[in-house]
């Protein structure tokens, strides 16, 4: 490992050598600029502002990979092309990039640029100074910003004389702003602030409102750098600014062609809802416009109510095209609004086809093959109706002797209808930017073990999904079925599991010879907190919880002798399980880094005709996307050992009911298309009861951190921007079978043996999380 380090660094010396050869003479490579802030300010202010100063330097630097300018050194050795077209032609000016020259100007432009943003943030009268860096062929130029004491809010205030043209909305004006008394100044809170104003004033009828309507007047003449902030109407204002516009008609084109500019057609007026589609409009029933459209006749115009609208349309996925237009009125004492939509629909019926490969975190790779027809508008209504057919390959190594050779054929039908289907339950339309939506879903899928057996299921499900906005996003099955049996073993499967010694293989056999039955219900909740999103800061959550047998209990009858108390119903015993998850993610962003977290917790109760949550339903540790330094499906439950869990036959195949996980990630953008990551991992899975075939050890307790795994490693991502192909190498630093779990002073990259058993490669597709 020393040597290869020794390798890389002497590649790039030589390979630098080589590129300053290559650039004209008295020229070299501007390479950024760093910046460091000195003054009165807190750490972490100063932290931020050197964030933001980095992020205005100019010009952009070429891309580089440990300092390399790589794609210049392409550029030069791949040399001029002879023809304009062509392999060298891409590769010199695709692939490589023309060096960007340091040029004696760029520091000037600079240190305006950095006090610039110094005084948006209340350091007015700030300074900068800079030195350029020459080192072989490259020049970096290093900033100082010396800040000078921030200014401070001392008062808000409003010209209330101004404002009084709004009337009694002028009272609206002052409510919410982010200006505060005792608040630093900050220019973007101003722009923030303008806008705010205009929305208000929207939302309230003002249809030409806008930022540009109102100044913000702000006083520096005052001792111990504090300022005032009044808020006043433009002098300048447009007279149609301050008028209120009411909604007059509300017209719809639903067959408008892409460069339809005039409503060239008759309306038919809709007397409840004031809309008026055109007549020549058979394709869609008026409910689908009644039922995304909120703007009524009469009322008064609201900049949420158009946004939703719009949204509530292209979220029907029915149209190719959304347009509106305004038309304003106006009369002795009133002004008015005619609402146009024009819009052109998709085509009815789709036929697609698609190949793929795919990984998956159990360890498997494959392929499959995918044929999808689509049908919009199926019943007039905006629904969409979708039947697919699947088929795809699975292949597991590097666990098992035999290897799992799996083949999948599904069948499914997808019905989804743009509001809530609720007997005897009228629904409003409401202000959101989220369509309602129904859906029906049918599945039968065969899943074929080659030489062993076949795993026949069929599913169904009735599901809801809404979302008020864009914090919020439900998703509600009141019920879902699933029926899974197995059939066609073979005598060779058969032979090999009564003859195997591992007791893991037989408890596997009994798991898939007996059928399956979920009766359930499932809620989903994915909640993206507005206050806590940032250019920096991204944060998400996701809850779940997941009911079955309750009312199977209902209606099934009681056992009988030969059906090993269990109660069944259609002559199959059902599960009975309670499932609660919860997953939360932050991702930080500073710069080219991001750092990535992800807390995964989820809790199941089995009870009376289950002993463990049934494996559609189960938790599994280890693999490309969990613990990385673990193989799929190895670790745990508890404190199991992977050779006790090791099957000859499946594979390993741990489960749990109760799961906890830890993933912690940087990324570092090395370039537009390499991604670096370091990343630690820590977590395991348990049973709820230890009545289990994998006994006490394996059951969840209040020491369960004691249980829990950690592994460490590191992964190159290639960025292509609608697929990220990714490689992690992970090993693991903590086994929690062992009497001693730590493992650091037993690491021996040098070691073939220990390699093999411990130095793990996942390639997957996409970021882990």
């Amino acid at each position: 490992m020393k040597n290869l380090g020794l390798y890389i660094t002497l590649l790039l010396v030589l390979t630098g050598c080589s590129l300053s050869k290559k650039l004209p003479e008295g020229k070299t490579i501007y390479s950024g600029g760093s910046v460091k802030v000195v003054g009165e300010a807190s750490k972490k202010d100063k932290d931020n502002l050197e964030v933001d100063m980095e992020a205005v330097l100019a010009p952009r630097t070429n891309s580089m990979v440990l300092g390399f300018p790589y794609k210049v050194w392409l550029y030069y050795n791949i040399g001029e092309p002879k023809k304009p077209k062509g392999l060298r032609n891409f590769l010199r000016n695709k692939v490589g990039q023309k060096p960007v020259f340091y040029e004696v100007g760029y520091p000037k432009i600079n240190r305006a640029n950095l006090v610039n943003v110094a005084e948006n943030n209340g350091y007015f009268k700030s300074t900068a100074s800079s030195e350029s860096v020459t080192k072989k062929y490259k020049t970096k130029v290093e900033y100082e910003v010396n800040l000078a004491p921030q200014y401070f809010i001392k008062e808000v205030s409003i010209d209330t004389l101004g404002l009084q043209v709004f009337g009694k909305d002028a009272k609206a004006i002052s409510e919410g702003t982010v200006l505060k008394e005792g608040k630093p100044y900050n220019l973007d809170e101003l722009i923030a602030e303008r806008q705010r104003l205009s929305n208000v004033l929207q939302e309230k009828g003002y249809f030409y409102m806008s930022p540009s309507q109102f100044v913000l007047e702000v006083d520096t003449n005052l001792n111990s750098n504090l300022l005032t902030i009044k808020t006043k109407l433009s002098p300048d204002y447009s007279s149609a600014a301050v008028d209120k516009y009411y909604i007059r008609e509300i017209n719809v084109l639903s067959s408008a062609k892409q460069g339809d500019k005039e409503v060239k057609t008759s309306f038919k007026n809709l007397e409840r809802s004031g809309l008026s589609i055109a007549e020549n409009d058979k394709s869609y029933k008026p409910k689908v416009f009644t039922e995304s459209i909120i703007f009524r006749q009469g009322e008064l115009y609201s900049r949420s109510k158009q946004e939703a609208s719009l949204n509530r349309l292209s979220n029907l996925k029915n149209f190719q095209y959304i347009r509106n237009r305004y038309e304003p009125h106006r009369t002795a004492d009133s002004t008015y609004l005619d609402v146009n939509y024009f819009l052109t629909p998709l085509k009815k019926k789709s036929l697609k086809g698609q190949l793929s490969g795919l990984t998956k975190s159990n360890g498997l790779y494959g392929s499959e093959a995918n044929v999808s027809w689509q049908n919009r508008n199926v019943f007039h209504g905006a629904e969409i109706l979708k039947f697919e057919v699947n088929g795809g390959i699975d292949l597991q190594f590097g666990q098992i002797e035999y290897g799992n050779n799996y083949r999948r054929l599904s069948v499914a039908g997808d019905l989804t209808f743009p509001r809530f289907l609720i007997p005897f339950i009228k629904q409003r339309t409401k202000v959101s930017s989220g369509v309602p939506k129904t859906n029906i879903n049918i599945s039968y899928e065969i899943l074929r073990r080659k030489d062993f057996y076949t795993l026949a299921s069929s599913n169904a499900a009735f599901s809801y999904f809404w979302r008020k906005n864009t914090e919020y996003e439900h998703t509600l099955t009141p019920v879902y079925f699933s029926l899974i049996k197995a059939s066609n073993f073979s005598e060779n499967f058969v032979n090999q599991i009564l003859f195997s010694e591992n007791l893991s293989d037989l408890e596997r056999y009994f798991q898939i010879l007996e059928n399956k039955l979920l009766l359930g219900l499932e809620y989903n909740l994915i909640y993206t907190p507005k206050v806590l999103q940032s250019s920096r800061d991204r944060v998400s959550f996701n809850f779940g919880f997941d009911v079955s047998g309750n009312v199977a209990s209902l209606i099934a009858k009681k056992p009988e002798e030969g059906d090993g108390g269990y109660r069944q119903i259609f002559g199959v015993p059902y599960e009975q399980f309670a499932k609660f998850d919860f997953e939360g993610k932050y991702f930080k962003t500073i710069g080219k880094t991001t750092w990535a977290n992800r807390l995964f917790t989820g809790f199941g109760i089995p009870y009376k005709n289950s002993i463990m949550l049934p494996q559609t339903k189960q938790y599994f540790s280890g693999g490309s996307n969990g613990l990385r330094g673990f193989r799929g499906r190895s670790l745990g439950p508890g404190t199991t050992a992977p050779e006790d869990i090791s099957q000859e036959l499946f594979g390993a195949n741990s489960q749990g009911d109760i799961k906890l996980e830890l993933n912690s990630e940087l990324r570092f953008k090395a370039s537009s298309y390499i991604e670096l990551a370091a990343f630690i991992d820590a977590g395991n899975i348990w049973t709820y009861r230890d009545d289990t075939f994998y006994g006490e050890k394996a059951k969840f307790t209040a020491d369960f951190v004691k249980d829990l795994a950690v592994d460490v490693g590191v992964g190159l991502r290639l960025d292509f921007t609608y697929l990220v192909l990714r490689g992690d190498f992970a090993i693991p630093v903590r086994k929690p079978w062992l009497d001693d779990p730590w493992v650091f002073d037993k690491i021996s990259f040098d070691q073939k043996v220990w390699r093999q058993n411990n130095l793990i490669f996942n390639l997957a597709i996409a970021h882990p999380f």
